[in-house]
């Protein structure tokens, strides 16, 4: 997970974007934007199509109606996580 986060701090993007990254102990949804990189980590991560961190939503190029679809389905996916019982 390392070693992926490591090489996305490094690609030349042409434009904000979000990855979620797994493995078999820890998850990451990492976001880059203007070469900046922000990377929660945690078990039950839950991400739509548009940025989750204050400081990037301003580079979020979805229009009114495609955020708030994305808000919703993020919404229904952390409810999800709720029901899921963890060790």
């Amino acid at each position: 997970m390392d070693e992926a986060i490591d090489i996305l701090s490094r690609l030349p993007l042409a434009s904000p974007r979000n990855f979620v990254l797994c493995d078999r102990g820890d998850a990451a949804m990492v976001e880059v934007a203007e070469g900046r990189l922000r990377v929660p980590r945690g078990l039950a991560l839950t991400h739509g199509n548009h940025f989750q961190l204050p400081d990037f939503t301003a580079h979020d190029g979805l229009n009114v109606i495609a955020r708030n679809s994305s808000g919703q389905r993020q919404t229904a996916a952390k409810g999800c996580w709720r029901r899921i019982p963890f060790p």
